[in-house]
C-alpha cells in the first residue's frame, strides 16, 4: 500500500489486488484476471511478482512434507507462471511492451 501511494504522489496509477496464490484453482485465477481487467483495461504496465513461501523451519528435503513441498511450488511456481503468462497476453494484445518483475529471496539460490 505504501508502494502505491508513493506511484500515485507522481501522478501514475497504482492498484492492490489481495489474492490468495496457496489455495488458488482455475476458477480463481480467471476471477482474478477478470478483476484486473476491470481496473487497467488494456493499460497494463507493469506486473510484480512478489509472492513466496518457505518451509516454517529450515529441514533435509528428505524430511519435508509432501503436501507442503507441493504448497511451496503452488505458490512460488505457479504463481509467478500464471501472472506471467497473464501480462504477457495483455501486452501481445495492446501491440505494445510492458514490464515483468519478479522478486525472489536468497532462499531462491542454489
Amino acid at each position: 500500500e505504501e508502494v502505491a501511494e508513493k506511484i500515485k504522489e507522481r501522478k501514475s496509477e497504482a492498484s492492490i489486488v489481495t489474492f490468495d496464490f496457496a489455495g488458488a484453482d482455475e476458477a480463481a485465477y480467471n476471477k482474478l484476471f477478470k478483476q484486473i481487467d476491470v481496473i487497467v483495461g488494456s493499460n497494463l504496465a507493469i506486473v510484480v511478482n512478489n509472492v513466496g513461501v518457505n518451509y516454517e523451519h529450515p529441514k533435509p528435503f528428505n524430511e519435508t512434507d509432501i503436501e507442503e513441498d507441493l504448497r511451496i511450488i503452488k505458490v512460488n511456481v505457479e504463481a509467478q507462471v500464471r501472472m506471467s503468462k497473464y501480462a504477457l497476453r495483455k501486452y501481445i494484445e495492446k501491440k505494445g511492451g510492458g514490464a515483468i518483475v519478479t522478486l525472489a529471496s536468497m532462499f531462491g539460490c542454489i
